[in-house]
């Protein structure tokens, strides 16, 4: 009975796992709010739903680029901005991780 099950709940699995990607995909691309946690960068516009920049993010993401392009490593760039004593909208340190995203989001462009 297993076999026969994982046969037909697997494909239903997959089904389902792209069509959630493709939804959360469209929702990004027109600028809506497609996670929990918001993207680093980016607040709630006034309407709850639609991101918008935060200038102060985006200055820190234009920095980490910039210290990239002058041949920082990663964790170079977090001890960087630790030193500065930057964190992120809630408060945390800027760590490897958001670090990571924004220099691979700008590789990407």
């Amino acid at each position: 009975m297993k076999c026969c099950e994982k046969k037909v709940c697997e494909p239903y699995r997959k089904f389902i796992g792209r069509e959630t990607s493709k939804v959360l995909q469209d929702k990004k691309a027109k600028g809506l709010r497609y996670t929990r946690i918001l993207p680093f960068g980016y607040d709630l516009a006034e309407d709850k739903k639609r991101l918008k920049q935060n200038p102060t993010e985006q200055t820190r993401i234009d920095q980490i680029i910039c210290c990239r392009k002058k041949g920082m490593s990663y964790r170079d760039i977090v001890k960087y901005l630790d030193i500065r004593g930057w964190r992120n909208k809630y408060g945390r340190k800027i760590g490897l991780h958001i670090v990571s995203k924004v220099i691979n989001n700008w590789k990407g462009k």
